[in-house]
């Protein structure tokens, strides 16, 4: 089944499995040394801005899973979150208050027009 080029590489979703199929880690995992140097390897690489848009756009939407959930809290329980204090209004908190405060604290206006 010969066809123009443009026509082989469309993404349908017949293309994609054939793809897959004939990939030569088809069903195989990467041994613990490959997934080492590949992890090496990526590291300190700068991501442009694009790159990043499109991984953010990949990762929309996407739920975690039960298993992931229970890992990410086993990961996290006993460990203490360091506590912060807003320069503008004094309110203390965790990691998250950098969304209502420091920069975007609503005190923040009144002591530079002071």
């Amino acid at each position: 089944m010969r066809g123009k080029l443009t026509n082989i590489f469309k993404a349908t979703p017949e293309n994609i499995w054939n793809y897959k199929q004939n990939h030569p880690l088809y069903n195989k995992n990467r041994s613990e040394k490959d997934r080492e140097n590949i992890s090496k390897g990526m590291k300190g690489i700068p991501k442009t801005k694009e790159h990043k848009q499109k991984l953010s756009k990949v990762n929309i939407g996407k739920k975690d899973s039960l298993e992931t959930k229970q890992k990410k809290s086993k990961a996290h329980k006993g460990k203490k979150q360091k506590i912060l204090k807003c320069p503008y209004c004094g309110k203390e908190g965790g990691t998250t208050m950098h969304r209502w405060h420091f920069e975007n604290c609503k005190f923040k206006k009144d002591i530079n027009n002071e």
